[in-house]
């Protein structure tokens, strides 16, 4: 039995409840019989090693091998330290996926866990395990949040027709599937020109969750209504603004509970770049970026996306003004396109979901 394996499934319990803070599996292991599982749900809730040693109890503890995917934290947070807890439990032998990137710990739960004259073995399954966590990641090493960006378009990569109408390309299967994506980030971001022609709402909706992602909006000057489906609905909105925005606007958004983070800015624009690090500094590890087109281009040409989720559709709009998902300049050549790595198909009702991973070496982190 891959005991590995099975902590990595119990890791993805997490999925849509844990964020910031990773997914983590854990599986107490007694003369080959499982003793304890455990999974970490929720920041602030229980760590996966507690959780999975207090379902084992004292004395199958004593002397157990465990196998978690993280390296057991070494400091106080918001909880105490795992690898004193295990510790205490006398187990006998800690199998580690991955070390944890986060500074705080970074190699010293396994230390600590060493020194105590416990076992310890790193790097079963690790590729898995990287994969798992990879917003998290991504959110520990760069100081920003991963960027899913998500669009949908027809077979001839249109999005809207020439008067931005939009509604809908795919199908109702494939906008259910949406809601599981955005179920599964932090936050979910459009820009203004989204904003006033669509009023979405950027909430989860169709599939069950017990915590919303957080709304974005990277706001324009040209903004002055603050009646939107967004403001009202949804947990705490982030409006991302420069000075130019009007201050009695702003004080609008305030009073509705909205926070407005003024950001520097990059030729009359919001930097993107600042923007992400004054989000991650929110605890916001992951966005899913739903456009519109200028949104999508500005993160594309500044090498600000870490994946693609694309919807498409089996329609042929056609007509040279209708809108593609992301414009800007052109390559001069094929072999100058973006390749995506680890790329995967879903037929989702009567449309296909394509999903890649931006290389590393593409992006500008």
């Amino acid at each position: 039995m891959d005991y590995m394996e099975i902590a990595l499934s119990l890791a993805k319990q997490g999925q849509t409840t844990c964020m910031p803070n990773p997914m983590v599996g854990c599986v107490v292991v007694k003369n080959d019989v499982i003793v304890g599982r455990g999974a970490h749900l929720k920041t602030g809730g229980p760590h996966a090693e507690v959780v999975a040693l207090e379902e084992a109890g004292a004395e199958a503890s004593k002397g157990a091998h465990v196998y978690v995917t993280l390296e057991p934290c070494s400091h106080v947070g918001r909880t105490p330290p795992c690898a004193d807890f295990l510790i205490r439990s006398q187990v006998k032998v800690v199998h580690i996926a991955m070390e944890d990137p986060n500074p705080l710990v970074a190699g010293r739960g396994i230390e600590k866990l060493r020194q105590a004259g416990i076992e310890v073995h790193v790097g079963s399954h690790a590729a898995q395990a990287v994969a798992l966590n990879k917003c998290f990641l991504h959110y520990m090493k760069f100081k920003m949040p991963y960027v899913i960006a998500k669009w949908a378009m027809t077979l001839d990569g249109k999005m809207a027709t020439h008067t931005g109408h939009s509604q809908w390309i795919t199908s109702e299967a494939a906008r259910f599937h949406v809601h599981e994506l955005r179920s599964e980030v932090s936050a979910v971001a459009v820009g203004a020109q989204t904003l006033l022609r669509d009023n979405p709402l950027l909430n989860v909706r169709h599939v069950q969750t017990s915590r919303q992602p957080r709304p974005i909006i990277f706001g324009s000057p040209k903004v002055k209504d603050s009646n939107f489906n967004v403001f009202y609905h949804g947990c705490a909105p982030i409006y991302l603004h420069t000075s130019h925005s009007l201050p009695d606007f702003i004080k609008k958004l305030q009073d509705k509970g909205v926070e407005c983070i003024c950001v520097d800015e990059n030729s009359g624009n919001i930097c993107l770049r600042s923007a992400l690090k004054e989000l991650a500094h929110r605890e916001i590890s992951s966005i899913l970026l739903e456009g519109g087109s200028r949104l999508l281009t500005s993160f594309f040409s500044q090498k600000l996306i870490n994946h693609f989720a694309v919807y498409i559709a089996p329609r042929v709009l056609g007509g040279k003004m209708s809108l593609s998902p992301i414009t800007g300049l052109s390559p001069d050549f094929i072999s100058d396109a973006l390749a995506l790595e680890d790329v995967k198909w879903q037929q989702v009702g009567s449309d296909f979901v394509v999903r890649g991973e931006v290389p590393t070496q593409y992006c500008d982190f």
